[in-house]
């Protein structure tokens, strides 16, 4: 569970006594989107829960929400591959396959942002209809804000039929995403050359089709998107009791950073995934290197002095 579902359920919870005032907008969420049910009666108000995603969005400290990126701090590169790119192609697409052999794995365009949202929904069983249309109505300004920053999502899909009720001729089934605004004003970020790193984050498989190698189309995924802009290292976190996910990227070539230098602990608070911070979890951080890292010298990297820098530490493995 991320900390952005984290902050949405704690709001919830909080407030079922809240006032249910729809928008049209949000109305119109809740018709489109598929299996939204009325489970029990948990009310709670639009504004609790988005004061509780304006405040990440806004607070530096908070999965990488803030400042909205200028030309300046998004650089060049992070609109490759641009959205729509395919990444991962069936190997022998046919009608007579099963679908789990046509799953295509692109980056993701604006129009799917409800789609990814109501993927990332479907974790939870206990959202009432009145959460679920919030849910989806806040995430996809999140999705919107975080792509404005650099940010894309990879999706998985299985084609379908266009109908009369949508024009849409796929189905996500799983969806992850990557950036870049994670490492501004770290002391990793400024230990790397501008572009060279990239974070993966919001890894999600349709609870009805998990174990079918889904996970891992969309971490080769990631390689792809990785070497279109020329990246150096991808890091990601995992939840150290979360094994079936630890699994996955150690299967897809990511390693545990072992290192105690001081910038990769920073980084893991920057992003508030220290140990205990979320609930009492602890959580490993992962890299992998798709070529040589470069590394900064010294005298760029703003780390504390007190903090020795180890290379033995940082070389390929």
């Amino acid at each position: 569970m991320t900390k952005l579902t984290h902050a949405i359920r704690k709001a919830a919870v909080a407030h079922t006594n809240g006032k249910n005032t729809k928008s049209t907008t949000e109305q119109t969420m809740l018709s489109t989107t598929r299996n939204v049910r009325n489970t029990a009666s948990l009310k709670v108000s639009n504004t609790a829960i988005n004061s509780v995603i304006e405040d990440m969005i806004q607070s530096s400290n908070h999965i990488g929400l803030a400042e909205i990126a200028t030309d300046e701090n998004v650089g060049i590169l992070e609109r490759k591959p641009p959205p729509g790119t395919i990444l991962i192609s069936p190997p022998n697409p046919s009608k007579d396959s099963g679908f789990l052999d046509n799953i295509t794995v692109r980056v993701a365009k604006p129009v799917d942002d409800l789609c990814i949202a109501s993927l990332r929904l479907s974790l939870f069983s206990d959202f009432s209809a009145h959460m679920r249309q919030a849910f989806c109505s806040r995430s996809c300004h999140v999705l919107d804000s975080r792509r404005n920053q650099g940010a894309a999502c990879v999706v998985a899909t299985i084609p379908i039929r266009a109908s009369d009720i949508s024009d849409r001729t796929d189905i996500i089934v799983g969806t992850a995403e990557c950036s870049i605004h994670e490492f501004y004003g770290t002391s990793l970020g400024e230990s790397r050359l501008q572009d060279s790193i990239l974070y993966i984050t919001e890894v999600a498989v349709s609870p009805t089709i998990r174990r079918q190698g889904i996970g891992s189309k969309l971490m080769k995924a990631f390689d792809e998107f990785a070497k279109a802009r020329g990246v150096e290292t991808i890091y990601l976190h995992v939840d150290v009791a979360n094994e079936k996910a630890y699994s996955l990227y150690e299967k897809a070539g990511y390693e545990k950073v072992v290192s105690d230098d001081f910038f990769y602990k920073e980084f893991t608070k920057s992003l508030n995934l220290h140990d205990g911070a979320t609930k009492g979890r602890n959580h490993y951080l992962m890299h992998k290197n798709m070529r040589q890292p470069n590394w900064l010298s010294d005298g760029k990297r703003k780390i504390d002095s007190s903090n020795s820098f180890k290379m033995n530490d940082l070389a390929v493995q």
